[in-house]
């Protein structure tokens, strides 16, 4: 590869062919290539028919570069209009209306973000690290700046691949911070992530997102997402919705199993289908009917799958049992109407409490914890129980289309051949 020739170091090559221009202290001549082989818009910036015809002459002087690309701003008010303006390079290897970029040096002053953010990516083409921050010693939101402009570097390049993974790793190198970030504002880290490609940050923001899609989350910015991304998180937030109703049902229709019974011949009062035997579970009838209305009013106040938390709140007191609802002073109410003895009250509480640990396996899936935020840093209000799967990223179902139509097109072109 010519980036190996000896004494050749990043960013200027004496072998490099194009001149990429950021500012009068960011040139570099580098291989097109290499950067070809790593970006789509190389491919397109630095075509053949682009290229300098040098004169044996100009080959003679050393002179070597067929391409010069400059850093120019499309809108003068608009940060992210930064562009790779093409500039004619004359046969004698000397670019025709090359912009002057005067002389000032960087010694100290404030970096442009935009021109760090393209030496890292030109860098990470050289198979070079990719370097934002130390997760260790930099803040969340330091690193998050420079990611950024890195992200929309890459955008324009068409070479987001090449740094999803150092990215990604170094943000996730700052741990619970990061974890709390994507808690805070979920729909804001999807969109990075969806830009980025990255699973494993796109996964952890859909699993908040989902949860609080009913809260107070807003909907505009909702909006403000990719048509997909916007698609797929509403039709989860449903499946959730869906699960937790499903949920209720299971419970609402709940008979524990030596309740029931099968039909039988004969006569009634001397099998398990008589009066005599219903009779002797007339406690635990009484529990079921005291369950089922305290369930159905939750229902009926728009407490669970209605309620803005999807029911979390009422899904946590059901999977406390015992004394967490229904205790002893509330069932009072019930005694009110039908008094009964100390021994009668002990034994409805305790078939009622045996209930309440029937039905805790009907809610247990909601409540397991998919996300990477401790249980010890939040106590969440909302559901994350649901993860991500193979089939939730659309980038990758973009690039299994795109690979389709890749894929026929070359079919039509071997047919036509």
């Amino acid at each position: 590869m010519a980036a190996q020739k000896a004494g050749a170091t990043f960013p200027n090559f004496a072998d490099g062919d194009v001149s990429v221009v950021l500012s009068s202290a960011r040139q570099y001549q580098l291989h097109s290539n290499i950067l070809k082989n790593g970006s789509a818009t190389f491919r397109e910036l630095l075509s053949e028919e682009s290229a300098a015809k040098l004169t044996r002459a100009a080959i003679n002087k050393k002179k070597v570069v067929r391409w010069r690309l400059e850093l120019t701003k499309q809108n003068y008010n608009d940060e992210n209009s930064y562009y790779l303006k093409k500039v004619k390079v004359h046969e004698d290897g000397v670019a025709v209306d090359a912009r002057n970029f005067g002389l000032s040096l960087e010694n100290g002053r404030a970096i442009n973000p935009r021109y760090a953010a393209y030496e890292a990516v030109l860098r990470a083409l050289y198979f070079e690290p990719l370097n934002i921050g130390d997760p260790n010693v930099d803040a969340l939101t330091n690193l998050l700046e420079v990611a950024m402009e890195v992200t929309a570097t890459a955008e324009y390049l068409q070479c987001i691949d090449i740094v999803t993974k150092p990215i990604e790793a170094t943000l996730l190198g700052t741990g619970q911070d990061l974890q709390r970030s994507i808690y805070n504002n979920p729909v804001s880290w999807i969109d990075f992530a969806h830009r980025l490609r990255s699973r494993a940050l796109f996964r952890e923001a859909l699993i908040h997102a989902t949860g609080q899609y009913f809260t107070d989350m807003s909907q505009e910015a909702v909006k403000e997402l990719p048509v997909a991304v916007a698609e797929l998180l509403n039709k989860r937030a449903n499946r959730l919705k869906q699960a937790v109703k499903d949920s209720m049902v299971k419970a609402l229709t709940y008979y524990p199993t030596y309740m029931q019974r099968e039909e039988t011949l004969g006569r009634a009062d001397k099998d398990s289908t008589g009066q005599a035997s219903y009779a002797k579970q007339v406690y635990e009838w009484q529990a079921i009917t005291i369950l089922r209305q305290w369930l159905a009013a939750q229902i009926a106040l728009d407490e669970t799958h209605q309620a803005k938390d999807i029911g979390k709140s009422v899904v946590d007191v059901l999977l406390q049992g015992g004394d967490a609802y229904m205790d002893k002073p509330s069932l009072g109410m019930f005694h009110r109407y039908f008094p009964m003895t100390g021994k009668g009250k002990n034994v409805l509480e305790h078939k009622l409490n045996q209930m309440k640990e029937d039905i805790k396996p009907f809610f247990a899936a909601l409540v397991q914890n998919h996300s990477q935020l401790s249980n010890a840093e939040k106590s969440l209000d909302y559901f994350t129980c649901f993860g991500v799967g193979p089939g939730e990223y659309p980038w990758e179902e973009q690039e299994v289309v795109e690979g389709s139509e890749e894929e026929e097109t070359g079919n039509e072109m071997e047919e036509s051949d």
